[in-house]
């Protein structure tokens, strides 16, 4: 573990080698001592601990200071250990909660930013990888977790200009209702799109954060079920039954609210819902942003 740390410090460490045997295993043991059902690697937590490496830091010094706790959880979760991903959301959730419900005109309610951070985290987006590989074990895990939170606020908040705009009925119509070849289809657009758009996005709007998420995660962020799964902490057959559910479950509501609003004929009903079906994807992706 010593050598995996100095190895990874990347500069020249001016301290005895049993100075420095000495403080990494006091890491290692009030880590394991913290956490000891989450297993990892000794060297690997090593190497972790070279991550606080910073210009004019003694490497002694900063073993002294280094949350190897909180490390060794994040480290633990990195590697996808599903008791460690329990611990850490059983753990951080108040803080995110906190962070939703301190902020003005929050663009997200405490349950989506959860859902975003833990994506963040241990999925990562856009290329980068997850951000839980960025703590180095510098203060309290909780305050870190805390400041991805809010820095995921502002961002969602820069994205929608200070706030989500809800869903014009006119904005989902054009999503949903392409021009077609189909005589009746193109009947049935021009005299009801506005019932048929309005359908569907109180449909959308009426999905609980739950649903919201799940297709969020599927349809914007075109993660895989098993990057959803890691996303929310659950196992993959859950998250594949969680994005169908929440599929069926809008198409379902959406065919309710028409033939509450509409007396449509059987075959017109289901000739606009396959409509509706087959655009999917490019109407909940861009709906849901």
């Amino acid at each position: 573990m010593r050598e995996a740390f100095v190895r990874s410090w990347g500069a020249a460490v001016d301290a005895p080698v049993e100075a420095l045997d000495a403080a990494v295993r006091r890491c290692l043991e009030a880590a394991s001592d913290a956490f000891p059902a989450l297993p990892n690697d000794a060297a690997r937590f090593g190497e972790a601990l070279a991550r606080g490496r910073r210009e004019g830091r003694s490497a002694l010094r900063w073993l002294e200071e280094a949350r190897a706790s909180d490390l060794w959880l994040a480290l633990a979760c990195e590697s996808g250990n599903p008791a460690a991903l329990a611990e850490f959301q059983r753990a951080m959730v108040a803080e995110v909660r906190r962070a939703a419900e301190r902020s003005q005109r929050a663009p997200l309610d405490p349950e989506d930013l959860a859902q975003l951070v833990w994506q963040k985290l241990f999925v990562g987006e856009a290329g980068a990888q997850p951000k839980i590989r960025e703590y180095a074990g510098e203060g309290d895990l909780r305050g870190w977790v805390r400041v991805v939170a809010v820095r995921s606020l502002v961002d969602v908040a820069r994205k929608r200009s200070g706030g989500e705009a809800p869903v014009s009925g006119e904005r989902a119509a054009d999503l949903l209702f392409a021009p077609g070849a189909d005589p009746e289809l193109e009947y049935l657009k021009r005299h009801y799109r506005a019932e048929f758009a309005a359908a569907f996005t109180d449909a959308i709007a009426a999905l609980e954060p739950e649903d919201r998420t799940s297709l969020r995660q599927h349809f914007v962020d075109q993660l895989s079920i098993d990057q959803i799964a890691h996303a929310q902490g659950i196992h993959r057959a859950t998250a594949a039954r969680r994005v169908q559910k929440a599929r069926e479950g809008l198409l379902s509501d959406t065919r309710r609210r028409l033939m509450a609003k509409l007396q449509l004929s059987r075959g017109e009903l289901e000739s606009v819902m396959r409509m509706i079906e087959s655009q999917l994807h490019v109407s909940v992706g861009r709906l849901l942003k």
